[in-house]
């Protein structure tokens, strides 16, 4: 008769009121899957397809098979005639019933095993209970098992830099002679840290060990390489090399760069900022600039009405520029920001001069220097620019334009929940016209506006932008128009 011995305590198997064997005649009913650990409930990782082995020892020669399923499951079973996977339980709560003769030709092989594929959407612990019904009287047999787990669901959580007071999010380095806590969300929180267990390729030692949802990770040796990071849920069925959570980042040293502001005057003749709005931004520059290893060092803030300046329109904007140039010695690895009263944008780079306005922020300034350092282009261009693209894209950064990073129909493979779209918005979002990139997306790409030079020109398109992870310059190329 039916027992648990078949797939331990990972199947419950129940009969009805009757239970009858006879000679000719047999009924039962046992479910497991492949490779559960014995006398345990295994864990399944959510989103993955996981095989599932049902065996309808049933002879009677009538009855129904059935079976019904909880709201995020999902069931397909191998067609034995056509070799597809035919859906059986579609995501939501719902039941699906075979004439027993229907599903031992249709499913079963000469031993009655059928092959089952469940996926499972949520982590909460959950069911799919198969039945038979039938025989006729006077041997009515009624015979049930249930199929149990506990889902796992993972999910990416920000990298936090030991010298940062806030989480930098995933970046794609890590500074040499620094630290990160690399962290990965796993739900349920009943999941044990001790079957969270990293390992990685590259050169960079785990500090504390490399059990647990975080991970200390400090890089060595030179710079540049790539360093990977990946997880394994030891014992949680369906988890793959294929689907197995991977973390990549590079080891750079910071590219220190001193910057100089010039503050104008503006309305009333009083400064546009202070000294302390200047101070309060840096921090946020810094912190995005990070990812990029990048290090801005204020020198010195002058209050001036220079004429020239003042004088011209700020549609002669790059001849004030080519005369700040001409008349300005600034040391090597000096930057000049200006804050002007006419500047259209929070902020624009133009030949070596960054313009900014008097609602600029830490991240213009972060976005801005990447313009000026690596002559890196707007994915989402707001304005006209000297050689404005043809293309502009509407709208906000979206979910449908982060396939990698935001959109992945598989929960374990997304960095970005929908909350995190204001942050995105501050993040520096550019791309290069050699297809390098700054950084923002840990992984790319991104649903944007792109150019590449053929022949010289500027032939510009939309579709998937190369930017994210690794994709950045570590040498300094002179300024670029934004």
């Amino acid at each position: 008769e039916p027992s648990t011995n078949f797939a331990a305590e990972a199947v419950v198997f129940r009969t009805g009121d009757t239970f009858h064997r006879r000679r000719a005649t047999c009924a039962w009913l046992s479910a497991r899957f492949d490779d559960a650990p014995t006398n345990n409930m295994p864990w399944i990782l959510c989103g993955a397809e996981i095989p599932v082995t049902l065996q309808t020892g049933i002879r009677l020669p009538s009855g129904t098979f059935s079976a019904i399923g909880a709201i995020g499951v999902t069931v397909r079973a191998l067609n034995r005639a056509t070799g597809q996977r035919d859906l059986l339980l579609g995501d939501v709560a719902g039941n699906f019933s075979f004439d027993i003769s229907t599903w031992r030709g249709r499913y079963c092989d000469p031993d009655g095993n059928a092959q089952l594929f469940l996926t499972a959407r949520e982590y909460i612990p959950n069911t799919v209970l198969f039945w038979y019904e039938g025989g006729g009287d006077p041997y009515h047999t009624v015979c049930q098992c249930a199929l149990a787990w506990r889902g796992v669901k993972v999910c990416f959580e920000p990298v936090s830099y030991q010298t940062v007071t806030e989480d930098l999010y995933n970046p794609p380095c890590v500074i040499l002679g620094e630290s990160a806590m690399f962290r990965i969300g796993v739900s349920p929180a009943s999941f044990p840290d001790s079957r969270v267990v990293w390992s990685g390729t590259g050169n960079f030692t785990f500090l504390n060990g490399d059990t647990g949802r975080g991970v200390l990770v400090a890089p060595q040796g030179n710079t540049g390489g790539c360093n990977t990071l990946r997880v394994n849920l030891t014992d949680v069925l369906g988890m793959t090399d294929a689907n197995r959570p991977q973390l990549e980042f590079a080891a750079l040293p910071y590219m220190d760069m001193n910057v100089n502001f010039w503050v104008l005057p503006g309305d009333n003749n009083a400064p546009l900022v202070t000294l302390q709005q200047i101070t309060s931004m840096m921090p946020e520059a810094n912190k995005i600039l990070k990812q990029a290893s990048i290090r801005l060092h204020v020198t010195d803030v002058v209050y001036t009405n220079v004429p020239y300046i003042l004088d011209t329109g700020y549609s002669n904007i790059v001849s004030v520029v080519d005369r700040i140039k001409q008349e300005t010695n600034f040391p090597t690895n000096t930057m000049l920001f200006v804050f002007h009263p006419k500047c259209e944008e929070r902020g624009e780079s133009f030949n070596g001069v960054i313009m900014l306005s008097r609602d600029a922020l830490g991240y213009t300034i972060a976005h801005e220097t990447m313009h000026e350092l690596f002559d890196m282009q707007d994915i989402f261009p707001v304005s006209e620019k000297k050689t404005p693209p043809q293309i502009f894209l509407q709208g906000p950064v979206a979910r449908s334009r982060m396939q990698r990073d935001w959109g992945s129909l598989n929960p374990s493979m997304n960095y970005y929940g929908v909350k995190m779209q204001p942050q995105w918005i501050r993040r520096l979002l550019m791309y290069h016209n050699d297809r390098y990139s700054g950084v923002g997306i840990p992984r790319g790409n991104i649903y944007g506006i792109y150019y590449e030079l053929e022949n010289g020109n500027k032939v510009w398109s939309e579709g998937m932008t190369s930017v994210g992870l690794f994709n950045f310059l570590t040498v300094q190329s002179g300024g670029g128009e934004e």
